[in-house]
């Protein structure tokens, strides 16, 4: 990876391990990937996940949720200040933005088909999908500003 840092590359540089590790660290401390939901999930679903986790958390058991990502993240260490910490993250519309920025939306029933793949361990599959629908969506947009014109 390069970094362009006053107009120099730099190469393996502690400038590109650190940005690689903020990049990381949003991911693996994402507030939506603690509370287990996509960056578009509703409002109830993300107070239902955290009604969940104070319960199980309540009775010393761990809880997990599909968007954990093992196979691909760090685990994830619950606790009630964590998860309390996640949904005070969350409370202002330019902090959603930024954690939404770094984290999973599911918007089509393709999304749906993609994410289960995902889910599975077969990222290959996930991504094939990804790939096809943003070629899809790539040549909808040209068709209508060439419709349009």
């Amino acid at each position: 990876m390069y970094v362009l840092v006053s107009g120099f590359r730099q190469q393996g540089s502690r400038l590109a391990l650190f940005v690689n590790g903020i990049r990381m660290n949003i991911l693996q401390n994402n507030p939506y990937r603690l509370l287990g939901v996509y960056s578009n999930s509703p409002t109830k679903e993300r107070l239902a996940n955290h009604n969940r986790m104070k319960a199980f958390l309540k009775v010393g058991k761990t809880v997990t949720f599909p968007l954990d990502l093992p196979q691909y993240l760090t685990s994830i260490n619950r606790t009630e200040t964590s998860v309390t910490d996640a949904e005070a993250k969350l409370t202002l519309p330019n902090d959603q933005m930024l954690y939404a920025l770094f984290w999973f939306v599911k918007m089509t029933p393709l999304d749906e088909v993609a994410f289960n793949h995902l889910f599975a361990g077969e990222m290959a599959k996930a991504e094939e999908i990804w790939t096809k629908k943003r070629m899809c969506f790539i040549f909808a947009e040209s068709y209508c500003v060439c419709f349009n014109t």
